[in-house]
């Protein structure tokens, strides 16, 4: 059985869950401390999921791959150093890394986005998540409107993104039908 680490990882804040085989055995949040210099929190980042990864004996650690946008360069560095972090802890224990964009693994996820402007939304997306997440796996993952520090989404996506993986032909419906009138 093999035991899969998904991450939704960022500088502030990064989501794990363990999968072995396709059960969901452990899930949490890393907030790294916010006074540190972003690189110091990537290093943080990586002897904590170290420790996760030697201790649950993963085979193999599955990421969300940062988007490409323009005019974002300081966010897509932060980003790239998360992902080059990643690669370095899949290097380190002799493991394999796989990386999905978040249409990639949303769309394994169809209900996800709902086919409207407003399901484009990035709160709406995350509060979707969470929703998935919580009836899929019978959690109680946050969801507080207004206040996107308080939510769980981190959480909820990285176990999105490891059931992804999980299940790579299982396909939802990936757009809300819409009537014409």
């Amino acid at each position: 059985m093999a035991i899969i680490l998904s991450l939704d990882a960022s500088t502030s804040s990064t989501g794990w869950a363990i999968f072995e085989g396709e059960k969901l055995t452990k899930y949490g949040v890393l907030k790294p401390k916010p006074a540190l210099d972003w690189s110091e929190r990537i290093k943080d980042e990586f002897n904590f999921l170290n420790e996760i990864v030697q201790v649950a004996n993963v085979d193999k650690i599955v990421a969300e791959s940062p988007p490409a946008k323009q005019g974002m360069l300081t966010v897509m560095q932060k980003l790239g150093a998360i992902q080059g972090m990643i690669l370095s802890l899949g290097a380190i224990n002799g493991i394999s890394n796989e990386f999905f964009t978040p249409t990639q693994w949303r769309s394994r996820w169809g209900n996800v986005f709902d086919g409207t402007r407003k399901g484009t939304n990035r709160a709406e997306l995350k509060r979707k998540a969470i929703e998935i997440a919580n009836e899929t796996f019978n959690l109680q993952l946050k969801f507080v409107p207004n206040h996107p520090s308080q939510n769980e989404d981190d959480i909820a996506e990285a176990i999105l993104i490891g059931w992804a993986y999980i299940h790579p032909t299982e396909r939802k419906k990936a757009f809300v039908a819409k009537n014409k009138e």
